[in-house]
Formats: structure tokens, C-alpha cells, sequence
């Protein structure tokens, strides 16, 4: 059984740091002498919030010391010891606002609707990473709702970091199940444009086609050249949809070999895609 730490040492901290940014200061001084007890274990004992791995690594790095000097992992602290550990702050456990500029398309009570730009996350993957659309929302609006993680506080669904577009974030936790549960039961209408290499033949066309792992990068997907079968394994994604090469502004310069078309996913679109060849409406 590990020894508490009233019992085997006497604990002193640093009165400034109960401030989130600042490193911590530690000082203990061992009063009881603990056969056997190597340095990590002892520590590990003092700060069970602290995994012994993390430790061992502040120990390497003479973020822990005794006496004034580096020690190492499987020292056993003698009576009169002082053992320092500087510990970096805890993690944030809630989402910082950041003054992030935000391209707002529409704002009511419920929801705010903005035109994501390209190169930017929409939610922290981890609690230190920052710069997302989540960060720069919670700077903006005075309420969000709080959804099941801290810090995805608003945010309905994502896009690609890449991918511009429009994101719905809702302000309310209402708000928040009934968007979600339209995404769920897919009666959200999705259009999507993209550039393409070369030039369409037929005004519309119908994507059935698996999906697989960009051999280069693990930043894309692609279409695997075999066709569409029912019969599949369960770690073998599908993408369905119908691209309409007609409803497009874009113009390609001259001697670029490029277009532009509209795609929506197949479970969405209104008309059978069997009507989906040249010249249909």
C-alpha cells in the first residue's frame, strides 16, 4: 500500500501557482524513511494524478531533482531528502475563446451559420490544440450549446480542414438534438462543388464506387475501380451520389483542362438517378 503523503513527507508549494498557466512548484521533504521505495513509485504516490510514465519522464528531464541535483527513477529517497518537481500546468478542461476572424452568413437565437474557410479544424482533437472554428465561435457568441464534449461546445458536424463551406452551429441545446437528428435521418439537403480534372461528356452522372486509402497520403480517399456490390466487408466504406456538370459558373482558362460540378449524395436527391444521363432535366 503506498504511504500517504502526510506520513512519509512534508509538502510545500509555491503560492503562485494556483494560476492555470503557470508550472507548478512542488517541495517535499522526507521525514520517514521508505526501504524499498524507489524515487517514481514515491512521487507517483504524492501526485496519483500523474501516470508513473510521465514521471519518469520528468525525472529524465531534471524537472524533478533532490537535494539540488538530477537524480534518476530507481533512486530510493533517504531520511532528510528534499525532492523538488517542477510540473507543467494541467491541461485546459473547457474550450478557449479565441478572437479567430469568423464569416457569419446568418445568426438568430438558435443558430449561427458560417462560411468555414479553408485551412482551418473545426474542434480541438486534444484539449491543448487550438486555432479550430470551435475556438474562434465560443469568442463570438455568448451562448452555445454544450453538447456532449467541452470542447465542442455548438459544433453540429464538421468539414475537412481543407473544404470550405457552409457549418451549422446551434446556440441552444434544443437546438442542437433537432439539427443533429436531421443529419441523422439525412433530410439535410447537401451540395457540394468540386474541380475536376478533364471534361465531362454527359451533363450528369451517378458516383457508386467504393472507397479506399489514398496510396501517397492519409489526407485523401479514393475511388476504387471496382464496381459497386452489395456483398461487402464492414470495414469497406461506399460513397453514392449524382454530380451535375450544368449548374456551374466556372470557367476554365484556356489550353486547362478542368471542371466544375455539383454533387449531392445519392439519399438525398429528390429524382430517380436513372434520369441522370446527357440531356436530362
Amino acid at each position: 500500500m503506498p504511504d500517504a503523503p502526510h506520513e512519509s513527507a512534508e509538502l510545500e508549494t509555491d503560492p503562485d501557482d494556483d494560476a492555470s498557466d503557470e508550472m507548478e512548484f512542488h517541495s517535499l521533504t522526507i521525514r520517514k524513511r521508505l526501504p524499498g521505495r524507489r524515487l517514481d513509485k514515491y512521487l507517483r504516490s504524492n501526485f496519483p494524478r500523474l501516470s508513473r510514465t510521465a514521471i519518469q519522464r520528468f525525472i529524465k528531464t531534471a524537472m524533478v531533482t533532490v537535494n539540488g541535483l538530477p537524480s534518476k527513477a530507481s533512486y530510493e529517497p533517504a531520511l532528510g531528502d528534499v525532492v523538488e518537481i517542477t510540473l507543467p500546468p494541467p491541461p485546459p478542461t473547457r474550450l478557449i475563446p479565441e478572437n479567430i476572424p469568423i464569416d457569419i452568413i446568418h445568426e438568430d437565437e438558435w443558430l449561427i451559420i458560417i462560411n468555414k474557410r479553408a485551412g482551418i479544424v473545426c474542434h480541438p482533437a486534444h484539449a491543448t490544440q487550438s486555432g479550430t472554428v470551435a475556438n474562434a465561435v465560443a469568442y463570438h457568441a455568448n451562448q452555445l450549446s454544450s453538447g456532449s464534449d467541452p470542447f465542442r461546445p455548438g459544433i453540429v458536424h464538421r468539414l475537412d480542414k481543407n473544404t470550405t463551406g457552409v457549418m451549422l452551429i446551434a446556440k441552444t441545446d434544443e437546438a442542437h438534438w433537432r439539427v443533429s437528428l436531421q443529419f441523422e435521418r439525412r433530410t439535410v439537403r447537401k451540395e457540394y462543388f468540386a474541380v475536376c480534372e478533364g471534361e465531362f461528356r454527359l451533363d450528369g452522372d451517378v458516383i457508386n464506387q467504393p472507397l479506399a486509402p489514398h496510396p501517397e497520403t492519409t489526407q485523401r480517399m479514393i475511388l476504387r475501380d471496382r464496381p459497386c456490390s452489395r456483398r461487402r466487408s464492414p470495414n469497406t466504406a461506399f460513397t453514392s451520389g449524382i454530380a451535375d456538370t450544368r449548374r456551374s459558373s466556372y470557367s476554365p482558362k484556356p489550353g486547362e483542362r478542368t471542371s466544375f460540378a455539383c454533387i449531392w449524395p445519392q439519399s438525398v436527391i429528390p429524382w430517380s438517378a436513372t434520369n441522370c444521363t446527357a440531356g436530362a432535366p
